[in-house]
């Protein structure tokens, strides 16, 4: 019996880029996607491509949340995908390929290269370049690390690399890098508040500073130009808003008495 490939797809509020993301996946035997509340008509969008959704509202972190969706997987493969990013023909081939039969190697899981574009052109310096991130693997040999954030894709056996490229439109706008900063230091808050963490102004300038010299200069950043920096400064600015400790915005919208 030929394997089936199931795709699995955490969404909140991803219509306005989810659309690229689900035709290159449309090769697919089934698409899961597991939704956190949208309001903007991403579910309705989801069902429109024939995708499987479920509805989980209560957000348990990145991990757990794509562990519910690889659960609600059927098939022998999984790929694991973003709403920004898309699968390119030339990976689809080679995927197809892979998963048609018992592999040599003994692999049961796969490395794919991502290319990173930042406001809509490609990085290949600052920490952004020679990307590799695991996201093909038999179903029954994989789970999701439980991490909030920066959860991974963990394989038990062997795993390999496909070299044909994902696309990650990772900031395509100034909007999609200020709303990201902005769930990512919410969480970070929430996180360094359990383990009772004392946010510092200073450590947050500090670091914010040592994490824009590191990409933009260590990581080579300035060679991808004016791209380079903001990306940079991104990510600096990212940094300072985690650990400063600071509320989320939606308290500032409070009456001062």
């Amino acid at each position: 019996m030929k394997p089936g490939l199931s795709a699995v797809i955490i969404t909140k509020n991803e219509a306005h880029r989810l659309g690229p993301c689900l035709e290159s996946v449309a090769f697919c035997n089934e698409i899961i996607v597991v939704d956190s509340g949208s309001t903007d008509g991403t579910v309705e969008l989801a069902q429109r491509h024939g995708c499987r959704v479920s509805i989980a509202a209560e957000w348990p972190g990145f991990g757990v949340q794509k562990q519910r969706s690889l659960d609600l997987a059927t098939h022998d493969w999984i790929l694991s995908i973003d709403a920004d990013e898309v699968i390119s023909g030339e990976l689809r081939a080679a995927i197809q390929k892979t998963i048609a039969g018992d592999d040599p190697n003994g692999f049961v899981g796969y490395r794919i290269r991502r290319l990173n574009f930042f406001l809509g052109v490609e990085l290949r310096f600052g920490g952004w370049g020679g990307d590799e991130v695991v996201r093909l693997a038999r179903r029954t040999h994989c789970r999701f690390s439980p991490d909030r954030v920066h959860e991974q894709l963990l394989v038990s056996g062997r795993v390999g690399s496909i070299h044909e490229p994902m696309f990650h439109h990772a900031r395509a706008s100034l909007q999609d890098v200020l709303e990201k900063q902005g769930r990512y230091a919410v969480m970070a808050r929430e996180a360094s508040s359990r383990v009772g963490e004392r946010p510092s102004m200073i450590r947050s300038l500090v670091a914010s500073w040592i994490t824009f010299l590191n990409f933009y200069v260590l990581r080579l950043g300035f060679l991808d130009g004016k791209y380079g920096f903001f990306a940079a400064a991104s990510r600096a600015q990212g940094k300072f808003w985690k650990q400063s400790g600071l509320r989320p915005i939606s308290n500032a919208t409070k009456p001062v008495p």
